[in-house]
């Protein structure tokens, strides 16, 4: 037979087992809760605060970043409207400059006011008219023909409101003789000389100066002159001959308008 522990009072462990047992595990119980009270680790010491609420600290900072937050964009519909319109400064006011008609004249119109006949009836001279230039020796260029005068056509036309008109011919030649332009030297001052162009406008003049002039002194500046008022120049060869050097004068007629 066997018989079962005892304590030094005598009493057997197994019949106090039991009721031990019991009081150990609710000492167990308390304590442990005691210790999860004062040292929860910081994950469940969160889930704790969780469950009850944010601390004081942390809702001070949720305030204040809802202090600081943007503010919410306009509605769509607002921001299409269009902005208002920006008063555009006035231009400043231009200089009044001068308008000059700068277009060139067509080729039928340039020819139509070229001179094409003078006359002079007193006189007993008419010729033909035909545009000439310059020389090889750098003086005016005239035809041939005693029967034919040449218009400088880098000079004025009787159309132009300014410049001299400048007609010139051969007082003779050797092998026509005299010439139209040699009664030149019986024109008077106050006759009349009249110009007709390529498209059939008269153009009157009066002549107020007949001289004779040194070929080597003929102010060609003046009388080739562009930019004066409007007039008319007859040149055409005189005074003494030299088989040499030709005629050693100009036989030169300035007329005026005859307005």
């Amino acid at each position: 037979m066997t018989h079962s522990p005892t304590s030094r009072s005598g009493r057997p462990f197994g019949a106090a087992g039991p009721l031990v047992s019991l009081l150990v595990g609710l000492l167990t119980v308390v304590g442990l809760g005691c210790a999860a009270v004062g040292v929860l680790p910081s994950s469940a010491a969160d889930i704790a605060v969780s469950a009850v609420g944010p601390p004081p600290d942390r809702t001070a900072r949720l305030e204040s970043l809802e202090l600081r937050r943007t503010a919410e964009p306009a509605p769509e519909v607002a921001a299409r409207q269009p902005a208002p319109p920006v008063a555009e400064p006035a231009p400043a006011p231009l200089p009044e400059i001068p308008v000059v008609d700068a277009a060139p004249r067509s080729q039928r119109s340039a020819k139509a006011v070229q001179p094409a006949r003078l006359r002079i009836d007193r006189a007993d001279l008419d010729v033909e008219i035909r545009p000439t230039g310059v020389a090889e020796d750098g003086s005016m260029q005239l035809p041939e023909t005693i029967r034919r005068a040449g218009w400088y056509r880098f000079g004025s036309t009787p159309s132009d409101p300014n410049g001299t008109t400048v007609i010139a011919a051969h007082v003779d030649t050797r092998s026509e003789g005299l010439g139209p332009f040699a009664r030149l030297t019986s024109v008077r001052r106050g006759e009349r000389i009249v110009i007709t162009d390529r498209a059939g406008d008269e153009h009157a003049y009066r002549v107020s100066s007949r001289r004779h002039v040194a070929r080597t002194r003929l102010p060609v500046d003046d009388l080739f002159d562009r930019d004066g008022p409007p007039r008319l120049v007859v040149l055409t060869c005189g005074g003494a001959y030299d088989a040499r050097n030709g005629y050693h004068d100009n036989i030169v007629v300035i007329a005026e308008p005859d307005r």
